[in-house]
């Protein structure tokens, strides 16, 4: 794989970035497929997002730490807001290092600081992890570690890994320096997941993007990211790379509000213009992904079905009675199945369904039919599974997750939707249904790839065992 110019490859899946190249500061980006996954899956939320999250900037971390020298103790500190807020547990192993917490809240017009407990140890680096966007928060925590040390003390190396946008970065190395007698600090390493994002330079309410929105414009780019883009005909059309990152972790309905939004505006446009809109590097979205989605003479029809079958249904929760939108040129058969699930959790275990003649277990609920809602599908097949009424009043949207179909040919994704609801009755299986069981997160390997999606994360919130 080529690497792009302004690049250099310094270690698998790691590039040095030449024009941030200084001596007291080194740029790095690193690819991972753990924050490949979440930078072209603006539908992962919640639990999901944030553990993704982790897990990429733990495998920057590591690469930070190769190229620099991993230290027996380090000073971790974990900023409580967005999506890369760390936890304890997922610390790389060193049971000498330290960890101090921050806690800030983003008003109007400044951050807050509403919680801090520092926990220092002197001439040992300091590792901060969060989504850079303007730089704003991280720049303070530096103002607050230099406020921290004790005379003399020092912490000899900051180390920042994160989704970083360039405004943010110019900020972060700006402070470091006028910061870096305070904390006692002769380097800077920062270390961006997958590039370097822009941030839109003013709020465009008309195509639905905020400040706090990381776009995907030409600048420094790891190659196993821009290749993945380029696979990704679903990315292409999305808003930004990353949408603000708290929302998408702590915020989940905010934030599925907004990318809602999002699609019903581009739903709107003709094709063409809402695919040249949102040019690739080198290449018209809308052609690659008429090759990609086996209609090379046909782009634009390609792009409505894409539209009206899938990226529909999967952002936009419909009004009760409301069908998905008529887009010219939509037909054949859809490359996804739109599914709406009914999640039940109760004691510790979600309730499962094994149909007739199956060897797997399903979360309840079915495809759509016709123009049906989603509480319109999710009243009629708990109904004919599970003999119970939904309370439509009390249905709340809880995720929509992806992946491949059980017993479908490769390629062919199950998109479910899913919900939580009261319902009226007890469960009793239908004709159609030969057992109802509860299950855990140890029954992961007894149900479809999708369940096992929802068994992880209900078992990352907590609620199942």
């Amino acid at each position: 794989m080529s690497v792009p110019p302004g690049i250099r490859a310094v270690a698998r899946r790691t590039y040095a970035v030449d024009e941030y190249a200084a001596d007291d500061v080194t740029v790095l980006l690193h690819s991972s497929p753990a924050s490949t996954s979440v930078l072209l899956d603006a539908g992962r939320v919640g639990a999901a997002f944030s553990s993704r999250l982790q897990e990429a900037a733990l495998s920057a971390w590591d690469a930070a730490t190769t190229q620099r020298g991993k230290p027996d103790l380090f000073n971790w500190t974990c900023i409580m807001r967005g999506g890369l807020s760390f936890l304890p547990w997922a610390l790389p192993a060193a049971p000498t290092s330290t960890i101090s917490f921050i806690g800030m809240s983003r008003l109007e017009d400044r951050l807050e600081v509403d919680y801090e407990r520092l926990n220092l140890v002197a001439d040992v680096p300091c590792v901060i992890s969060d989504i850079v966007a303007t730089g704003g928060t991280m720049c303070t925590a530096m103002e607050l570690l230099a406020s921290a040390l004790a005379p003399g003390a020092k912490l000899p190396e900051i180390v920042i890994v994160g989704v970083v946008a360039r405004e943010g970065l110019i900020a972060v190395v700006e402070a470091f320096r006028r910061l870096a007698p305070a904390l006692g600090a002769e380097h800077l390493t920062v270390v961006a997941l997958e590039a370097i994002f822009d941030l839109p330079a003013t709020p465009d309410s008309d195509r639905r993007i905020g400040r706090q929105d990381f776009l995907r414009q030409r600048g420094p780019v790891c190659p196993e990211y821009a290749q993945r883009w380029l696979e990704s005909p679903r990315s292409w059309f999305e808003r930004c790379a990353v949408y603000d990152g708290g929302r998408r972790a702590f915020e989940p309905t905010r934030h599925e509000d907004e990318m809602a939004s999002h699609w019903r505006w581009l739903a709107c446009l003709t094709p063409l213009s809402a695919a040249n809109d949102r040019c690739g590097p080198g290449l018209s979205p809308l052609h690659a992904f008429g090759r990609w989605a086996g209609d090379p003479d046909a782009p634009q029809e390609a792009f409505a079905r894409f539209v009206s079958q899938v990226l529909w249904p999967r952002f936009c929760e419909l009004a009760p009675g409301e069908a998905p939108p008529s887009v010219t040129g939509a037909s054949g058969p859809p490359r996804s199945i739109d599914k709406v699930a009914f999640v039940c959790v109760r004691d510790g275990r979600v309730l499962s369904t094994r149909s007739h003649g199956k060897e797997v277990f399903y979360i309840p609920g079915g495809k759509r039919e016709g123009g049906e809602s989603d509480l319109d599908t999710l009243e009629r097949e708990i109904r004919e599974e599970l003999t119970v009424a939904i309370r439509r009043d009390t249905a709340r949207h809880i995720g929509t997750y992806r992946a491949q179909a059980h017993g479908h040919k490769p390629g062919i994704d199950v998109v479910m939707r899913c919900y939580e609801a009261e319902v009226d009755g007890e469960f009793e299986a239908s004709s159609e249904i030969a057992e109802v069981v509860w299950l855990t997160s140890a029954d992961a390997d007894r149900s479809s790839a999708v369940d096992r999606l929802i068994l992880a994360d209900l078992a990352a919130q907590e609620r199942i065992r």
